[in-house]
């Protein structure tokens, strides 16, 4: 595979963040955040961001598997170690940091069983108990399952026939078990719950994204980017979305609206790693990309405690875009330090603890080779 750079991945990273944040802002303030009825539909699909997590996730791990698998002695091993180190730590502090906001704001104390699903990453495979207590920790719970997975995917799905195969198996296998949730969950708001962020309905999400790298690597670049290609890509994404979520486009005869998500948000992907379009790949989006994973885990109750300031804007701007405007701006001043804080000082030195473990282990008289 050509030698290429991958600054694209971080600056997608960051706008799924920052969009995340755009579609929490008005939910989980407890005071009004008016967004302009012109803009909502596009703010109002902002957990579709999460679907770009998902497609970038799976892409990106099949890029390191691939360039690792080469070179290191057990790469299978090296992978989960990896794994853990980049999603526990930070995790584990947010269990943490929520577990006393809920005693000391609500008045709430989770069980020791609750805390442990959530230290196991189980939380998601449980009826109950599937969103986990730290706020918006479902797609960590879904993401972790994924990474157990993907090492047997990698090694099967090893082309884009196998990988689109597959992919169309799976959605299979979500109709039937969408079918065996809604018969076997009594309480259909609860079924609807546990279907909707559960590893089989997002699995075909995650595929989509191997389908990505299968079309990333078979793509001769540079041809491609002469011709256009990349620009072609990223507008028919781009617009795709935006009669998506306005209407003007109806997908719903291809089935889950979060699969199609992850098809548009991969056209975007395999665009930008053609044509670095500077609207989207610049360094504000790279540096969001770099700490998305802790504006991801500690937005949500950032905007939470600033929802008398957000009150105080609609006070004093009575509405428009101006007030939305100032509230986003609120939002970004209080979530981006604290979100460089816990990356340096918490996120940054668990992957680094990662890479002492695996280097120690490598060094282990006993280290077999990886099958």
């Amino acid at each position: 595979m050509q030698t290429r750079h991958f600054d694209f991945i971080d600056a997608l990273r960051g706008i799924a963040a920052f969009y995340v944040v755009l579609y929490h802002l008005p939910h989980l303030s407890t005071s009004s955040v008016n967004v302009p009825s012109w803009l909502s539909p596009i703010t109002n699909a902002g957990g579709t961001g999460v679907m770009l997590f998902f497609v970038l996730s799976a892409f990106t791990l099949c890029l390191s598997m691939e360039q690792r698998s080469s070179h290191e002695l057990t790469p299978t091993l090296n992978y989960f170690i990896r794994r853990f180190f980049r999603i526990a730590p930070l995790f584990y502090f947010f269990i943490v940091i929520t577990f006393v906001r809920d005693i000391v704001i609500f008045g709430v104390w989770h069980s020791f069983e609750d805390v442990l699903k959530s230290c196991l990453f189980i939380f998601n495979l449980i009826p109950g108990s599937e969103q986990g207590f730290v706020w918006a920790s479902w797609t960590i719970g879904v993401e972790m399952l994924f990474y157990v997975m993907f090492p047997l995917l990698f090694k099967l799905l090893d082309n884009i026939g196998k990988a689109s195969a597959f992919f169309l198996a799976s959605l299979c296998v979500r109709m039937a078990w969408q079918s065996f949730v809604g018969q076997h969950i009594q309480n259909q708001d609860e079924a609807s719950i546990y279907y909707q962020i559960s590893i089989i309905h997002h699995l075909p999400n995650f595929i989509v994204g191997v389908i990505a790298y299968h079309v990333y690597n078979l793509i001769v670049h540079n041809k491609a980017h002469n011709l256009g290609i990349g620009y072609f890509l990223i507008s028919l994404s781009l617009c795709s979305y935006i009669g998506m979520v306005y209407g003007g486009i109806s997908f719903y005869a291809f089935g889950d609206l979060t699969t199609v998500q992850s098809l548009i948000y991969s056209m975007l992907l395999i665009g930008l790693s053609i044509t670095s379009a500077k609207v989207i790949v610049n360094p504000i989006t790279r540096k969001l990309g770099t700490i998305s994973y802790s504006i991801y885990l500690c937005h949500s109750t950032i905007i939470y405690l600033l929802s008398p300031v957000f009150a105080w804007s609609a006070s004093n701007f009575q509405g428009g875009i101006i007030s939305y405007l100032i509230d986003i701006a609120i939002c970004m001043i209080a979530i981006l330090p604290i979100s460089w804080l816990t990356y340096k000082y918490i996120e940054r030195p668990g992957n680094k603890l990662g890479r002492v473990v695996i280097k120690h282990l490598n060094k282990a008289p006993n280290a077999t080779p990886a099958l």
